[in-house]
């Protein structure tokens, strides 16, 4: 419930927020801390150095973070990481909950990876609190010449949205954060924490937006009826052999949905198309080329038909959520709901540039196409 908000009246361009580089927390300069501990971590990141530090520096009654740690919350509950799989079970199959696993498994990975010292000083809980922290606050370190990430104190506290605020850094000074417009006295001031689909905002930060541009889907697709194909796919791409891939895209033609496209070429092809492919061999990115425009015609089939197929277990997820929260949504429930109806409106979009895409097939080359 934690935000920014003008207490006078603001002018575009106007600074609003100073931190100078003394006063933020970089990851590789944690040895000045009253708690200087090895962390201990195989090559560690610079998230994993942060989250590992957080939790013994906040035991620190003495800490000159003090006054910035009693303000960082004591629970997250809003993050899928936190969630039981009650709350959970609204997001299966979703591109939302794909993310959050992700970031569960490495919590999970990199704690097991912590020497038995630091484990025994850091349980479970407190690294997934500390992960929690720097994945919802951290920001990349201004100035700095590596990739190295920072706590900010003060920053943190915005809540995101575009066209509020922009920021710079420069070393005498520090980090600035000024107006792009102007704010009347008691109005909420918005820093954007970058563009994003719901699906990473909900496992970063506990939020989803609605009407969000840059969503993302996973397209479920079957399994494909050649055991030779399904063999090809986890060989090639590494896609599981025992259940139903799921391939998350968004809706531009980049690495990942050529990737898709390249999973309907092979569930479209049979012996020739493959012997083709070998003779014409993949992409430097390991995809299936073009293969001619009839194979193509029934990739883009097996597209829509896995965006229609991720659809209706969407449809499923929204009955249920119907049936188990009646009454009043809580918070959750109506953030599942934005993550949901985002990830539908991309797969609604596909099953359209299918039959968009397939108008445009027709005697034309690769490259025109």
């Amino acid at each position: 419930g934690a935000g920014v908000r003008a207490s006078r009246t603001l002018s575009s361009g106007e600074t609003i927020l100073t931190v100078p580089r003394h006063l933020m927390i970089v990851d590789d300069e944690l040895a000045s801390s009253s708690d200087a501990v090895a962390l201990d971590l195989p090559e560690p990141s610079p998230r994993d150095a942060l989250a590992a530090w957080l939790p013994l520096e906040a035991r620190d009654p003495a800490s000159r973070w003090r006054p910035y740690l009693d303000a960082l919350p004591v629970q997250l509950a809003e993050l899928p990481m936190f969630r039981d799989e009650g709350d959970l079970a609204q997001l299966t199959g979703t591109a939302a909950r794909a993310c959050a696993a992700e970031e569960n498994h490495h919590v999970h990975t990199t704690y097991g990876r912590l020497s038995p010292e630091l484990r025994a000083r850091i349980s479970l809980a407190d690294f997934a609190w500390g992960s929690a922290i720097v994945l919802s606050r951290a920001f990349r370190a201004p100035g700095a010449d590596e990739p190295r990430i920072a706590l900010i104190p003060l920053m943190d506290m915005f809540n995101h949205a575009f066209g509020d605020t922009m920021w710079r850094y420069h070393p005498a000074v520090g980090f600035e954060v000024s107006l792009e417009r102007d704010v009347a006295i008691g109005e909420e001031v918005h820093f954007a924490y970058g563009i994003g689909s719901n699906a990473h905002l909900f496992a970063y930060y506990g939020f989803a937006v609605q009407g969000n541009t840059s969503n993302e889907a996973a397209l479920l697709f079957d399994h494909p009826d050649d055991p030779v194909n399904r063999a090809a796919a986890h060989l090639m791409w590494r896609l599981p052999l025992e259940v139903r891939p799921r391939i998350r895209v968004g809706c531009m033609f980049d690495e990942r949905f050529q990737r898709a496209l390249s999973l309907a070429r092979l569930h479209a092809s049979g012996a020739a198309e493959r012997a083709c492919a070998v003779a014409t061999g993949l992409t430097p990115v390991g995809d299936l080329p073009w293969l001619g425009a009839a194979l193509e015609e029934a990739a883009l089939d097996v597209l829509a038909a896995a965006a229609r197929r991720a659809l209706a277990e969407l449809d499923e997820l929204s009955s249920l959520a119907t049936r188990t929260s009646p009454g009043l949504p809580r918070a959750w429930d109506r953030t599942c709901t934005i993550a949901r109806d985002g990830e539908r409106a991309v797969l609604e979009q596909i099953v359209e540039f299918t039959g968009i895409a397939r108008a445009l097939l027709d005697g034309r080359d690769p490259g025109r196409t």
